[in-house]
């Protein structure tokens, strides 16, 4: 995700968004998370077309819940 800072794609695919991926704790404020998830965003903002963020619901990355049900389908595979 770091390598991707300043350029952009048509399709970005994250694959295997899990805890293991990126450990953080939990806890709202904590600057690993923050650090994170500003990763992520960073990440997903470099798509100009589609995004897909692949992972296993049961290892999945507390990051997932940060993201609005409201801007993604869910496909479960």
């Amino acid at each position: 995700m770091h390598s991707a800072k300043g350029l952009e794609f048509d399709h970005v695919i994250i694959v295997g968004l899990n805890s293991e991926v990126m450990p953080h704790a939990t806890e709202p404020g904590d600057s690993e998370r923050d650090a994170h998830l500003r990763l992520l965003a960073m990440s997903a903002g470099r798509a100009r077309k589609t995004l897909t963020i692949t992972y296993k619901p049961s290892e999945a990355s507390d990051l997932i819940a940060c993201m609005d049900p409201d801007t993604y389908e869910l496909k479960a595979v």
